[in-house]
């Protein structure tokens, strides 16, 4: 796929102003402090499944505990226990807590994981939900899915964004991974699910995007792009997430059942109900984290896969329409 074939590109309803939705994610970043022997904040908490063992001490002497124990490189102290943890770790893992106390830490030294790349933070895409989707499921952290699957979250424009990234040819891949617990059913019961992560690829070539990948479960299509240009604000890609399936695309809905872009709320592609024009949840700050279970990018994934309608309207020209350059 290295080597894309052009596409008709699309318009877009209108959008938030691009000085807001420029504001810088970091806003909403952990404050992180510096000891003797470690990195730290208070609040914070990191997956439970990198723990390798446990000491009750106070929480002055948590990093200095897990100093003292082979393979730990970071720590949680909550309630009057260290919980030690191992393996490469950055503080890009790091996600908040309500537990009373909390602090986490990596240590000084420790072998850490990528951190989110700059251009990952700048052509992050705009996440459109439908206007009636606030009794839907809604982004939510999957380093917590232990305590979060099958349930649904809250809407936040700060909602947690993993990432990861690879190199095809001459392009760099960033593929953002939004998590749900809970997939409400998409028609009389069917769809319904657990566990659900949903897909957006952004194609960088010489540090300006080019293509866009829109992820539905097993189905994908991809649209040549530019920054500036439809469908984008700025260098950001605006994708609307369907209501039920959480599937992402290019294109929104008119809510009016007499016109061509109306979505019936079935299970088909493009049918997923995603009327955002009245703007009501718009994840425009995600905090964006290195993904801890990255789906593989193939760099020569097909331009659409089957499923998508054949039919030649402005809806579904991305896959099979009439194909025009710039």
């Amino acid at each position: 796929m290295v080597s894309r074939r052009c596409l008709y590109p699309m318009a877009v309803s209108a959008l938030l102003p691009v000085a807001l939705l420029l504001l810088a994610t970091a806003a909403s970043a952990l404050s992180w402090r510096t000891s003797s022997d470690a990195v730290y904040a208070l609040g914070c908490d990191f997956p439970s499944a990198a723990d390798i063992g446990r000491r009750s001490v106070r929480g002055e002497d948590c990093s200095g505990a897990c100093g003292r124990v082979s393979g730990c490189t970071h720590f949680v102290w909550s309630s009057g226990t260290c919980y030690f943890k191992g393996g490469p770790i950055s503080r890009d893992a790091a996600f908040s807590t309500s537990a009373p106390g909390a602090v986490c830490g990596v240590m000084k030294g420790a072998a850490a994981t990528p951190t989110v790349p700059a251009e990952a933070r700048r052509f992050v895409p705009i996440f459109r939900y439908d206007d009636g989707a606030g009794d839907s499921c809604f982004p939510d952290d999957k380093r917590q899915i232990s305590s979060r699957n099958g349930k649904c979250a809250a809407f936040r424009r700060n909602a947690p964004v993993f990432v990861s990234t690879a190199t095809c040819g001459d392009y760099t891949v960033f593929k953002y991974n939004l998590w749900y617990g809970k997939q409400q059913s998409c028609f009389l019961g069917f769809g319904r699910g657990t566990n659900d992560n949903e897909y957006v690829e952004v194609w960088l070539k010489g540090g300006a995007i080019a293509w866009v990948g829109y992820y539905q479960h097993n189905g994908l299509y991809y649209r040549r792009v530019k920054s500036g240009g439809p469908g984008m604000a700025g260098n950001r890609p605006v994708v609307y997430i369907g209501k039920n399936s959480h599937g992402a695309y290019h294109w929104g809905c008119t809510g009016n059942p007499f016109s061509r872009n109306f979505c019936k709320g079935g299970c088909a592609y493009w049918d997923d109900f995603r009327n955002s024009r009245k703007g009501r949840y718009v994840l425009d700050l995600p905090v964006l984290h290195v993904d801890p279970t990255p789906r593989s990018i193939d760099c020569n994934a097909p331009i659409c896969t089957k499923g998508h309608s054949k039919l030649p309207n402005v809806v579904n020209s991305a896959c099979y329409g009439v194909e025009r350059g710039w």
